[in-house]
């Protein structure tokens, strides 16, 4: 039996060949896409975090923030204000934000805890409470050292759930968290 035109035109047909290769080839190709538009958000983001928390403890560091060294203290608002004038508009300061400033008598003190994120987690793997109560005051004298430690709810790494930078242990929710140690200087 010889094959009829038609079975021998079905044969040669590639009209949805390359339909279906899209198809096999597309949800890796965009996985791979969003994943490094993801992780380079992720990082540009924590960039970011850390280049605040170096610029604002510069200042406080270097007695130009007159409120921090000139003995009324530094209330947990001010603190935040500071921190948002250092870091790009895409950090959401509103309310994905905390920023703490501690003192300790020497750098030993200061511990591994407090460099991490367990610094920034509250109740039910959420950001701690914020305190914006503006009697509650740090005061920073001369040769104090000091911690500020910056935590930002990082809302981009929930959305791509194969992206697992940051993410908290049994929550859903992914934080950056930026920290560093200093030694005030002498103000006069």
């Amino acid at each position: 039996m010889k094959p009829s035109r038609r079975s021998h035109a079905f044969g040669r047909d590639r009209r949805g060949s390359v339909a279906i290769e899209f198809a096999a080839v597309a949800v890796p190709f965009f996985m791979l896409v969003f994943g490094t538009a993801g992780i380079g958000l992720y990082f540009m983001t924590s960039f970011m975090m850390e280049r605040g928390v170096d610029r604002t403890a510069r200042t406080i560091r270097t007695c130009a923030h007159e409120a921090a060294n000139n003995g009324t203290g530094l209330s947990t608002l001010q603190l935040k204000e500071a921190f948002c004038a250092n870091v790009p508009g895409f950090v959401d300061c509103s309310d994905k934000l905390r920023v703490q400033l501690t003192t300790v008598a020497q750098f030993s003190a200061i511990g591994a805890k407090a460099m991490t994120a367990a610094a920034c987690i509250g109740e039910g793997g959420g950001l701690v409470a914020e305190t914006a109560n503006t009697t509650d005051k740090v005061t920073i004298a001369a040769s104090t050292i000091a911690l500020l430690t910056a935590c930002y709810q990082y809302d981009l790494g929930s959305a791509l759930p194969f992206l697992d930078l940051g993410r908290v242990p049994g929550s859903d929710k992914t934080f950056i968290q930026a920290a560093t140690a200093f030694k005030v200087e002498p103000c006069e």
